[in-house]
């Protein structure tokens, strides 16, 4: 494989201010043999025009117009129409340098039986210019597996960022890992998914992507509307957790680590079926279904039982307070 054909995949939602920086510096790799597949997910601006525009300039670039569906849902349309021998994510509002694809095609070419390359990417505030280099897992180049992987740094620092990662496209479509359709998180668990069927990992401690945040602006990719995403989103991870507990090679550390993502993953989802639930009940729908969850993965961190009393106490009492009082009231006024 001395010329794989990478597959650049692009979700593009409200991102006309932005779009354009983005592509330039796509199609400015000095690595050529590439598709870019730009993915306009119903956008209501006008990124849908500059989309058609590049189609007309390069002949390397597509684009897929859809419905609005959320950004995993993108991604994975991007997948499903992508030709390429490896996959790479980038964001509509992100950038990268150049030699990004020519790096890790010199990996790729170099290092026979890859099955993924990870670079660190810079975090960049727009408002106060401040520039921090994430996922720089150590400090020179090396080879790892998926086990040295997990032990190396904290299990979701590195998995919680698509960003700077080269996919094989063979490993994403013979296991049929895909994005789920959850408003949150979708990153990590696609990470983690893949992360379980990779051998050799060629990390390189090189930044080349800039992972753009803009304060004032509310997520372009992520959005909480009702109850039932947070389940949706807790429940996909309890699957994800089970699986991962079987690995002969995870350690008590590990499995810790990951109880106590999802205890944090949990306490947001208890208060966010609160304040999403517009109704006495939905919530109650909500949280009646959201106890296995609990008693699965969150509980079982507390050995006593007067613990987990506290723990749903603590996370609970005020808004059980406050539908005691609206449900009091609805009677009243029945």
């Amino acid at each position: 494989m001395n010329n794989p054909f990478l597959s650049i995949i692009v979700p593009v939602y409200k991102a006309e201010k932005y779009l354009s920086r983005c592509i330039d510096s796509i199609l400015a790799q000095s690595y050529k043999n590439f598709e870019l597949i730009l993915v306009d997910d119903g956008s209501p601006d006008n990124s849908s025009l500059i989309c058609d525009e590049y189609v007309c300039k390069d002949s390397r670039v597509r684009v897929i117009h859809k419905e609005n569906e959320g950004v995993g849902v993108a991604r994975n349309t991007g997948l499903e129409h992508a030709f390429g021998q490896w996959i790479l994510f980038i964001d509509s509002d992100d950038y990268i340098n150049q030699g990004y694809f020519e790096k890790g095609v010199y990996e790729i070419t170099c290092n026979k039986g890859l099955d993924c390359v990870i670079f660190p990417n810079a975090k960049d505030n727009v408002e106060t210019r401040a520039s921090v280099v994430i996922d720089n897992i150590v400090a020179e180049d090396c080879l790892l597996n998926s086990e040295q992987m997990f032990h190396l740094t904290e299990l979701f620092e590195w998995s919680s960022c698509i960003y700077s990662k080269f996919y094989k496209k063979e490993l994403l479509d013979s296991h049929s890992i895909r994005f789920a359709n959850t408003p949150v998180y979708e990153d990590v668990l696609f990470n983690m998914t893949y992360f379980m069927y990779v051998n050799k990992i060629q990390y390189i401690n090189k930044c080349f992507y800039h992972y753009m945040i803009y304060p004032s602006v509310p997520s372009l990719t992520r959005s909480m509307k009702k109850p039932n995403d947070i389940m949706v989103t807790s429940n996909t991870f309890l699957i994800l957790f089970e699986k991962l507990k079987g690995k002969s090679w995870l350690t008590k550390n590990d499995k810790q680590s990951m109880q106590c993502r999802f205890f944090k993953v949990s306490s947001w989802g208890i208060r966010g079926i609160y304040q999403l639930g517009k109704t006495y009940s939905e919530r109650k729908k909500a949280s009646s279904s959201f106890i296995p969850v609990l008693n699965a993965f969150v509980l079982p961190i507390f050995s006593k039982l007067w613990l987990r009393k506290i723990f749903l106490t603590s996370r609970m009492l005020p808004f059980a307070v406050k539908d005691f009082v609206l449900l009091k009231m609805s009677r009243e006024n029945e």
